[in-house]
């Protein structure tokens, strides 16, 4: 008999909407398992808070996803699996990081993406082994869509900047490509991919989109591609074939390119916000960071987004490697001279992230980390009850001290509440 798999979203209660986004990992692996003809399960558990106990169906083998911050609500959920002796798997950004699972809790962890692993973990069981290592996959075109009908009748919570409605229906996450080719040194993204990226056809994307829209009703998606416009020929093509198409969609993208052109073809096509990873208006602080990118740049970015009808939204930190007592009145000029073509901002604390640069070279990067706790990564300003979350000092720029850091902190945050535009979700 075939063993039965259960696939579960943990609980994610520092996030103020975690339906936001859904767990497209965790959906492709579920219609790989079953177009071999396994039987899934699917929970999701991301609105749920902290418990001793959640309703789990019977299978053989339970896998969890997450990244390093989900590390609590994954062992919380794992523990009780394994009081019933079932086999429990762990896989996304976390698998990176295994010196943070308690393995005495889970039987292997699944490195890479998971519709093809999967498959060989099932015929495996139960003799498991502790590691499973998947190779990339580069024919995306071919692998079944994410099973959507295992979200039930909420496929995804507002995906848009102040939760606006373009559609009804709700919305879903969608990705077009995996990977990416730069190598900011805040983010584990080339440790995943190898900073190698593998696009699907503009042609296969706009067949997914019909099915959801034809199947769901669903008009609204959420790109979460690492950077849709890495390919630029690629995303002029995929706009072309995605005008007229009666739909709302939003993605994060770099700053380069950054040309009106390609704006305005995003927005005929159906694009209604876009959300840069400005990150600093410093050029000492872009340049540790190794954004690829300039000030000038993240300019021209904004204010081309803007005149082309795109709502923007764009991305900050504070307390970043490079960071001098200058950076602060950089950021602050740089957003208030822009006020009137960005929409919202959202303000996070700079987090040295396992697998980053920052968190395995900090004196490359002209920092010292402080603190590597995990279950201090606070990033958001925000918290979901709505009040503002508390930061720790997790990295210290070369030439800052602890007193330089509180204060800027500060100045940031309340410049950013200040000018009434700071996203709260």
């Amino acid at each position: 008999m075939k063993p039965k798999l259960c696939l579960i979203n943990p609980p994610h209660p520092y996030l103020k909407d975690p339906t936001a986004q859904a767990p497209l990992g965790l959906l492709y692996v579920a219609a790989s398992a079953r177009e071999q003809g396994f039987e899934v399960e699917f929970v999701d558990l991301s609105d749920k808070h902290f418990k001793d106990y959640f309703d789990l169906p019977e299978a053989d083998i339970y896998g969890i996803t997450g990244t390093v911050l989900d590390r609590t609500p994954i062992h919380i959920v794992a523990k009780q699996i394994k009081k019933n002796r079932r086999a429990v798997i762990v896989g996304g950004p976390i698998a990176l990081s295994p010196e943070h699972l308690d393995r005495k809790l889970i039987d292997s962890i699944v490195v890479g993406e998971g519709e093809r692993i999967i498959l060989k973990i099932l015929q495996d069981y139960p003799r498991l082994k502790p590691k499973y290592v998947a190779d990339r996959i580069e024919d995306l075109d071919n692998l079944p869509f994410p099973a959507r009908d295992l979200l039930g009748e909420n496929l995804g919570g507002s995906v848009f900047a102040n939760r606006k409605v373009y559609f009804e229906g709700g919305s879903t996450a969608f990705v077009t490509s995996r990977g990416c080719p730069f190598g900011c040194v805040f983010c584990a993204s080339p440790k995943i991919w190898g900073r190698h990226i593998v696009y699907r056809s503009p042609e296969n994307i706009v067949k997914e989109i019909e099915h959801v829209v034809e199947t769901y009703g669903v008009r609204q998606f959420r790109f979460s591609d690492d950077n849709v416009t890495a390919n630029r020929t690629r995303l002029m093509k995929l706009c072309e074939l995605l005008k007229g198409k009666q739909i709302a969609w939003r993605a994060s993208i770099r700053v380069r390119p950054n040309d009106y052109r390609m704006f305005d073809a995003m927005k005929e096509a159906g694009c209604t916000e876009v959300c840069f990873g400005i990150e600093s208006a410093d050029p000492e602080v872009l340049r540790t960071l190794c954004k690829g990118a300039s000030v000038r740049d993240n300019r021209m970015a904004i204010v081309n987004a803007h005149r082309a009808g795109l709502a923007v939204r764009i991305l900050f930190m504070t307390g970043t490697p490079g960071e001098t007592k200058k950076t602060t009145e950089l950021n602050m000029y740089f957003l208030d001279d822009l006020q009137e073509y960005y929409d919202t901002i959202a303000l996070t604390n700079f987090v040295p992230l396992p697998g980053t640069g920052v968190a395995e070279q900090p004196l490359k990067y002209g920092c010292e980390i402080l603190d590597d706790d995990i279950d201090k990564f606070n990033l958001c300003m925000w918290g979901p009850d709505g009040s503002e979350n508390d930061w720790p000092h997790l990295v210290r720029p070369v030439g800052m001290t602890l007193d330089d850091l509180t204060k800027s902190k500060r100045m940031m945050r309340d410049f950013v509440i200040s000018i009434g535009k700071s996203n709260e979700g």
